[in-house]
């Protein structure tokens, strides 16, 4: 009970909420992030959210044209808008890529679910009258007052049926005419234009991007496909992912399952389940991308004073070894396989020597990989501070990399956005017919520049 002034008691009590001045633009704010004060933390609620395309306040009525939504958890994460322009048609804005949505919201219902939307913006709806949308019931409202006049209606309707009988006709010939026209410029363009086959996406589950990204790649690695054994369950998931992708969106549970992950809501490292999918599917898939290094050091006598060889899938490439503004991927590579020096304060000890010498050490690749994958270490130790960091550095990417006697072409690469405590994967892979997409979980959009 609430105590009343006017009673001088506690008493029961009604409270409403009342619209004062209805706004011309509606923001709703949908409260995902919020505090649970059990556990004295915040948490973010990817429940699905039903937006309706109209919304009733009093006398007026709403009209949705624009969302911002979020993705990932509460530590980091991606935003994009999606949004109706004038020709009534919804777009989805991700930074500097923006791509019609392919199934147009609320084609077929007046709502439509969605477990990422922030941000509702509707705007007052232009008052319209009957014959304008038949499905609007409540329009009625809005007639002038003459028009309830039988005789008014009836020379109205004759009017409008005799008009929309002649514009009919004009627009039936019309555009006979230029289905014929268009007919013949697409025969034409079938000619010399290839057919292109179109690109899908993966549903991100909550937080795995970083999955998502990684097996856009490995699609477009068809050097693996025809390798796949189809009794191993990890080999069998990602077979029926690469058939699914090349006729729809995809759903990624399956593969998640197989892969033990139990928290889709936690992102994860790329380059770390890269590895994991490398190391579970069979070893005839997996060879394309095995190479072979071997670390050779020799004192200034030329005796061994160290050899190893080891097996790889990925070659890190440090982003701290030099003090260049932008970091060049070629030069780095290339500084791999370049001989050390060690002499003064860091000769090295060698048992044929019994002393310590100068000595010199070189990288070798005694067996090139099929499929090079190269891991720029964004994400490092500060042994100074005792924390991570990830380094923002801007990167130059060549389109060829020479190695020996073989040359490397880029085909796919994984990028990430944010911070250390959390961000986006995305990928971005060359197709079949030599044109770029950017690939944003089930977003895929041609890359325009690059």
């Amino acid at each position: 009970m609430v105590y009343c002034n006017d009673c001088k008691q506690k008493t029961g009590a009604t409270s409403r909420c009342e619209m004062v001045e209805a706004p011309q633009i509606l923001i709703l704010h949908l409260k995902r992030f919020d505090s649970d004060y059990n556990t004295r933390s915040h948490f973010k609620s990817v429940r699905c959210v039903e937006v309706p395309c109209e919304l009733q306040l009093e006398g007026k009525t709403y009209k949705l044209y624009g969302m911002v939504n979020h993705k990932d958890s509460i530590r980091g994460g991606h935003y994009t808008a999606t949004v109706l322009s004038e020709d009534n048609t919804w777009y989805e804005c991700d930074d500097s890529h923006v791509s019609e949505v392919k199934h147009q919201l609320f084609a077929k219902a007046r709502t439509f679910s969605s477990r990422t939307v922030y941000l509702l913006t509707y705007r007052v709806a232009q008052t319209q009258r009957p014959h304008d949308d038949p499905n609007n019931q409540g329009a009625s409202h809005s007639l002038n007052r003459d028009l309830k006049d039988p005789e008014m209606q009836d020379r109205i309707r004759t009017t409008e049926q005799d008009a929309s009988v002649n514009v009919g006709k004009q627009l039936k010939d019309s555009s006979e005419q230029r289905v014929g026209e268009e007919t013949k410029t697409e025969k034409e363009e079938q000619r010399v234009t290839p057919p292109q086959r179109r690109h899908h996406g993966l549903i991100n589950q909550g937080a795995t991007c970083y999955l998502n990204s990684v097996l856009q790649v490995l699609f477009m690695t068809t050097e693996i496909h025809h390798r796949l054994d189809p009794q191993r369950q990890t080999d069998l998931q990602l077979r029926e992912i690469f058939e699914g992708l090349k006729e729809r969106t995809c759903r990624t549970q399956n593969i998640t399952t197989t892969f033990g992950i139990q928290t889709v809501h936690q992102q994860c490292d790329a380059a770390e389940y890269l590895e994991k999918i490398l190391h579970q599917i069979s070893t005839e898939a997996s060879e394309v991308f095995r190479g072979q290094l071997r670390d050779t050091t020799k004192c200034s006598k030329d005796h061994i004073i160290n050899e190893e060889t080891k097996t790889f899938w990925t070659l890190p490439l440090s982003l701290k070894d030099t003090s260049d503004t932008t970091y060049s991927v070629e030069s780095s590579f290339k500084t791999t396989f370049q001989t050390k020096t060690y002499y003064s304060g860091n000769m090295m000890y060698c048992n044929d020597c019994k002393q310590k010498t100068g000595a010199t050490s070189r990288c070798e690749m005694v067996k090139a990989p099929q499929i090079l994958i190269l891991l720029l270490k964004r994400f490092e130790f500060d042994y100074n501070t005792r924390s991570h960091f990830k380094s923002d550095r801007c990167v130059e990417v060549p389109c060829e990399l020479q190695l020996e006697n073989k040359t490397y072409k880029l085909y796919g690469m994984v990028n990430h956005m944010g911070s250390i405590r959390g961000g986006h994967y995305t990928a971005t892979v060359l197709s079949e017919d030599n044109t770029w997409y950017e690939c944003d979980d089930s977003h895929v959009s041609e890359v325009r520049k690059i």
